[in-house]
């Protein structure tokens, strides 16, 4: 259709006529790419993207993508992430993380099936954490 399709993918990475690249920008790639732990593959956006990956989708294309364009944040957030030492780096990701992810919690729970779900998942991690204490008593 010769529109450019902005993919989102839990790992990072994306295969395209048999080569693997990053799904991020050029100046986060090798950083996120090179996370064992957080970022990746834990953080709350990846899950989401995992468990919602159309949704997920829509939000970034929607609201994110005409976002960041239109403040152009990318140099910015470059030159932050240049100035910053590592440790507070993975501070900085979290904190945006979690907004971001906040957004895309709320724009799911304005759909009828966005809410169940997440009405699930919050009664799944509830009961984790019965068991968890039942265990420890």
């Amino acid at each position: 259709t010769g529109d450019v399709i902005n993919v989102l993918t839990a790992s990072g990475l994306i295969e395209v006529n048999g080569m693997l690249a990053a799904a991020y920008p050029e100046w986060i790639a090798q950083w996120m790419l090179t996370s064992t732990f957080y970022p990746l593959p834990l953080s709350v956006g990846n899950a989401l993207s995992c468990l919602f990956p159309l949704t997920t989708q829509l939000y970034y294309d929607g609201i994110l993508e005409p976002l960041f364009s239109a403040t152009a944040t990318a140099p910015y957030l470059a030159a932050l992430k240049a100035a910053l030492p590592s440790p507070l780096v993975v501070v900085a990701f979290a904190v945006a993380d979690t907004v971001l992810s906040a957004g895309l919690a709320a724009r799911l729970a304005s759909s009828f099936a966005g809410a169940v779900l997440l009405a699930l998942l919050a009664l799944l991690l509830a009961a984790r954490r019965g068991v968890q204490s039942a265990r420890k008593e």
